[in-house]
């Protein structure tokens, strides 16, 4: 029998009461969430524009204007024409000289890698039309090329303190950073004596450096080896500053002579650098820094070998296999300064393939 009556309303009773008891419980914890979420929302609101503007405040001294300027960049990718009148504003108004030359330069490849990326795309587009298998690898390799100039666009926007040269060892990476630094060189003004004594004291050895180079032309070659004088007398100088009495390094070969000339001479045919034709400003620079190694580039350095006394360069050097000094500078002017002082001076003649 069912039970009814006074117990069985009560029950009824109680259960319409707690079914209203949690709903009350969750429109409360519901007016909590919100209070306490708009609580916390308005405190982020509050204090978050203000840490961010005081560690704005605390770091502006810190912060260039290329850091700045390069967060921009990095939306504008995909908006080449935006992108680069953004770099053709900061090109003339940034304060710094040196900055508005390196916004310059930045416009003046943006400019030409998105022309070529341009004339690349409407090549791929035309060989898709024709769909035929022969095409295949021509468009691999055009997509692939578009690909590399659009990363090398990318790869110079100026980035503050950060290095200018590429950690890469690859010779198209290097010669792109030559390209790059070279019309951007400024030679430091307080070591102009010290440059031009040390192409004073090459120059002066050049019939010699001749001879050297002549006598290292390959057996049964008719012609002398193509190697600039000058590029042996810069090796010389940077590597004892022309002290005869010091040899040249030679690797791979048994027998060495105690002739200075003779070892010299081993010395470039130790590195094939007689049987070499091209010897342009970037083979020049390449050459000699793969001489010298590759442990400024594994640092993301610019090598001083190359650019001591420039605005390139500032400290850093190895005083011993391995040992790298932060604070050291190298000792003597680098390949750059040399070239450029010889080429002002006009006592040499050199190919300038920035292009």
């Amino acid at each position: 029998m069912a039970i009814t009556g006074k117990f069985g309303m009560a029950a009824d009773k109680n259960s319409g009461n707690e079914a209203k008891s949690i709903d009350r419980l969750g429109l409360w914890i519901g007016l909590a969430k919100v209070a306490l979420g708009t609580a916390l929302v308005g405190s982020l609101g509050y204090y978050l524009p203000y840490k961010i503007n005081l560690l704005n405040a605390n770091n502006a001294d810190d912060i260039s204007s290329r850091n700045f300027v390069s967060t921009y960049i990095e939306y504008l990718e995909k908006d080449p024409s935006a992108q680069l009148a953004l770099v053709n504003y900061f090109a003339y108004v940034l304060p710094a000289e040196n900055d508005r030359k390196l916004w310059r330069y930045y416009k003046f490849v943006l400019e030409n890698k998105e022309k070529r990326a341009d004339e690349i795309q409407l090549k791929l587009y035309e060989l898709q039309e024709g769909s035929l298998n022969p095409l295949a690898r021509e468009k691999i390799a055009l997509q692939f090329e578009l690909n590399r100039i659009r990363r090398e666009t990318r790869a110079i926007v100026p980035l503050g303190d950060s290095s200018l040269c590429t950690r890469s060892i690859l010779r198209e990476d290097m010669v792109s950073d030559y390209r790059k630094l070279w019309p951007l060189l400024e030679i430091e003004e307080r070591f102009s004596d010290t440059i031009n004594q040390a192409v004073m004291l090459i120059k002066s050895n050049k019939s010699r450096y001749q001879d050297i180079i002549k006598s290292s032309r390959k057996s049964g070659a008719s012609t002398d080896p193509k190697m600039p004088w000058y590029v042996l007398g810069i090796v010389h100088y940077l590597d004892s500053n022309v002290d005869f009495d010091r040899f040249l390094p030679v690797s791979g070969m048994e027998e060495l002579s105690e002739d200075w000339d003779v070892r010299a001479t081993q010395f470039l045919e130790s590195r094939d650098w007689n049987k070499w034709v091209d010897w342009t400003l970037t083979d020049i620079m390449f050459r000699l820094e793969q001489l010298n190694g590759n442990g400024y580039r594994n640092k993301g350095r610019c090598s001083p070998y190359i650019w001591s006394y420039t605005n390139h360069y500032k400290t850093g050097t190895y005083v011993a296999n391995g040992v790298f000094e932060p604070q050291t500078r190298f000792p003597r002017a680098g390949v750059a300064v040399l070239l450029k002082e010889m080429l002002d001076q006009k006592l040499v003649k050199l190919k300038i393939d920035l292009e």
